[in-house]
């Protein structure tokens, strides 16, 4: 999420998802932890890139070492209604190209879990069809 500052957030509290699970599963887990999402102020002045929750689960020492072993998924509402769910993929590109995609919010549970895993395979594979 976003800030009203500009600043790109998430929980504090994360939940580790399995991504080789089924589809419904992957999409009703990411649907129960954006229902949880809330907006808290934080002074964003004293923290850095080893704060961020993802960070600190993922047990690695460096941010580098963070950045080389995991892609980026990114999934937020379109609008304050979210309504619409945008999906964001880096692609880690050098030209700084991204993969996005929208999906309705009321979509079902199988559908979400595969967009995920078929965005998160194009973003692996550097490959669009």
């Amino acid at each position: 999420m976003i800030d009203q500052y500009g600043i790109f957030c998430e929980q504090e509290e994360i939940e580790i998802l399995e991504f080789n699970c089924a589809d419904n599963i992957l999409g009703e887990k990411i649907k129960k932890n954006l229902d949880k999402f809330t907006s808290v102020k934080r002074d964003k002045t004293k923290r850095n890139l080893k704060d961020w929750p993802t960070f600190k689960a993922s047990k690695l020492k460096t941010v580098k070492e963070f950045k080389k072993e995991f892609h980026c998924i990114s999934i937020s509402g379109e609008n304050e209604s979210n309504i619409i769910l945008i999906i964001e993929a880096d692609l880690k590109s050098l030209d700084k190209i991204n993969l996005k995609s929208s999906i309705s919010a009321f979509c079902k549970d199988e559908e979400l879990g595969f967009k995920i895993k078929t965005i998160q395979t194009a973003q692996i594979n550097k490959k669009v069809n």
